[in-house]
């Protein structure tokens, strides 16, 4: 009876198994990391404020609560958070990213600034016609 190579099987089963649980940790660190940081935040808003954009007709005055920002803004100013030009609307909310950029169709021009109010940080966006000459305050 001859044992000795009955033990081979056992260390390579334990080595598959620890290699198995380290990359299930990794994986889930990764959608933890990525669905409750600034890169989920980023992408939401983004695509929310360019489907808003498109649908909306001139002279169209759009209100969205994005109390989510205050979360970032001591890492990015308000001023970099938000870029709406060259038919894309950029969200920034890390320093250390280019942040998510989406497409916009509509070639209005859109004026927004940001304010306070009671609920949290608010957006305001305003759609003019793309005739109308006014700048982004």
């Amino acid at each position: 009876m001859n044992k000795k190579g009955s033990g081979d099987n056992i260390y390579a089963e334990i080595i598959f198994l620890i290699l198995t649980a380290i990359f299930l940790i990794g994986m889930f660190a990764f959608v933890h990391v990525k669905t409750s940081g600034s890169a989920y935040y980023e992408q939401m808003y983004s695509k929310k404020i360019a489907l808003l954009i498109d649908s909306s007709k001139p002279e169209t005055k759009i209100a969205l609560n994005v109390k989510e920002f205050e979360k970032f803004e001591e890492d990015v100013r308000l001023e970099e958070i938000l870029d709406v030009s060259n038919q894309k609307v950029t969200v920034k909310l890390d320093s250390r990213s280019d942040g998510y950029v989406f497409p916009i169709v509509s070639t209005n021009k859109v004026d927004y600034q940001f304010s306070e109010s009671d609920s949290g940080l608010m957006l305001n966006i305003l759609i003019l016609d793309e005739d109308n000459n006014e700048q982004k305050s």
